[in-house]
């Protein structure tokens, strides 16, 4: 299995997301040791929960799969207010994302960027080649951005627009605003610093090298 779910502070969520009529593969759902609603989350009976360090955000989480689960031959990433609309999607973005590749989701405003802010599937040979999913210490935000950054870079993004996932945010008009939400975007200021210093590091030009070699092999 290698489809991921980070989820915190919403116990009954997963249960909605059943309803998708793109329906969903088998998940892993990503918890916090210190999440205080963690005794009353309701898992589908076919996803499995793996228990991540508190603390924990969701760039966090994104570096967790990568240091425990180093071998996936492909890495999806869902979030918990992402609405699937295509049948079969999830096959659909592995075949794109194949080796080496980073597959989008349609379904959101940036898709006609197009930038990384839905569903998002990445080779298991490039996750290895960058490190990490998240190889930057970031939190929560600018993860997206960096990647942008390198499927720029390096030509690497195949956006499918006949795979429709809708990623329900408060940015966009599909939900309020929760106390999940507010956790999150908590560490803006501080992700973005980290953020800039690391497009100019030695660590983000060895990245590259490593990326560039993996695309050419």
């Amino acid at each position: 299995m290698a489809w991921y779910m980070p989820s915190y502070g919403r116990p009954g969520r997963l249960v909605e997301l059943l309803k998708a009529p793109g329906e969903w593969p088998e998940v892993n759902v990503l918890l916090n040791a210190d999440d205080p609603t963690l005794k009353e989350y309701v898992v589908p009976a076919l996803w499995r929960t793996w228990m991540i360090p508190a603390g924990s955000h969701c760039a966090d989480a994104h570096r967790w799969i990568t240091d425990n689960l180093p071998f996936d031959s492909f890495y999806g990433l869902t979030c918990d207010d992402q609405w699937p609309e295509t049948e079969g999607w999830w096959s659909k973005m592995e075949q794109a994302a194949g080796d080496r590749y980073i597959a989008l989701a349609s379904g959101e405003p940036s898709f006609a960027v197009p930038k990384i802010r839905n569903a998002v599937c990445f080779g298991g040979a490039l996750v290895r080649a960058m490190g990490s999913l998240v190889p930057l210490p970031v939190k929560h935000s600018y993860e997206d951005d960096w990647w942008d950054t390198v499927a720029a870079t390096h030509g690497l993004l195949r956006p499918l627009p006949d795979v429709i996932v809708r990623h329900r945010r408060p940015g966009d008009g599909w939900v309020p605003m929760d106390a999940t939400y507010e956790r999150g975007y908590s560490t803006v200021n501080d992700d973005h610093m980290v953020f800039k210093k690391w497009l100019l590091s030695a660590d983000r030009r060895a990245l590259d090298e490593r990326v560039r070699e993996c695309a050419t092999t």
